[in-house]
């Protein structure tokens, strides 16, 4: 069996190609083959990248562990990267100036940008969560973690806002908080990653175009990478100033 690098659905190597789909390289079943359409499926034999990936096991035997060449688990995807890992992303906000690390899984084969860990992370592809524990109480499963928040968001999709909006608001106290060293998190560090951020921004007095204009000049020109995406930092801004609207970017999705 085998995981596909875009749905993650374990499936037979029988139903595995490999080839690139949405950015995305590495083992794609037929089945969303079959949904991408063969147009924006190429097809090839290149092997996946080994990657690196967090070993949070001991905090004082922090090190990148480097799958072998022959590593075909379920966080093999070659995403086609920029290589963001822990990039510093610097903005103004209402009261002072505040820093947050942005990461795409499919850059942790290259070396952070910071040699420190991070002390609190937003994790939005699902990937981050396999093999982890999470809990609705207030107690601390493992202290050599961080602090830590997953969100369940598609990729090159969107989320409810009110998801959104809880997510900003367990986040703004350590960004508030110099102390925090903060990660936020998808695959390629573009879509989720990007309206994540963007989102954090318009909380701290941003206006949309004004978020996404700086992101693109000061992280990456594909952060925010689809029109729906565009659609939730509005809706976002809206609620949050009282504006009220009955947009939902996630009908957008379903529009020819």
């Amino acid at each position: 069996m085998r995981k596909c690098a875009l749905c993650w659905d374990e499936v037979p190597q029988s139903e595995i190609l490999t080839g690139t789909a949405w950015g995305v390289t590495g083992s794609i079943c037929k089945g969303c083959v079959e949904y991408v359409g063969n147009e924006d499926f190429k097809q090839t034999m290149l092997p996946m990248s080994p990657l690196k990936t967090y070993n949070y096991t001991n905090v004082d035997e922090w090190d990148w562990t480097t799958y072998s060449d022959s590593y075909t688990g379920p966080y093999s995807t070659a995403y086609v990267p920029c290589d963001h890992h822990l990039v510093p992303f610097k903005f103004d906000g209402k009261d002072g100036s505040y820093t947050v690390h942005l990461t795409g899984s499919s850059s942790l084969k290259s070396t952070p940008s910071i040699s420190e860990l991070p002390t609190v992370a937003v994790y939005l592809d699902e990937g981050w969560f396999r093999g982890r524990i999470a809990s609705n109480t207030s107690h601390d499963l493992d202290m050599t973690q961080p602090a830590t928040l997953y969100i369940g968001w598609p990729d090159f999709g969107v989320v409810d806002v009110g998801i959104l909006a809880d997510g900003v608001e367990w986040v703004m106290p350590f960004v508030h908080n110099e102390k925090s060293i903060i990660e936020i998190a998808c695959i390629g560090g573009h879509g989720r990653t990007g309206t994540f951020l963007g989102a954090i921004m318009i909380r701290e007095g941003w206006a949309v175009p004004d978020a996404m204009e700086y992101i693109h000049g000061g992280y990456c020109t594909k952060a925010i990478e689809t029109k729906t995406q565009e659609v939730l930092l509005e809706q976002y801004y809206n609620l949050i100033n009282g504006v009220v609207t009955h947009e939902n970017p996630n009908q957008l999705l379903y529009q020819a």
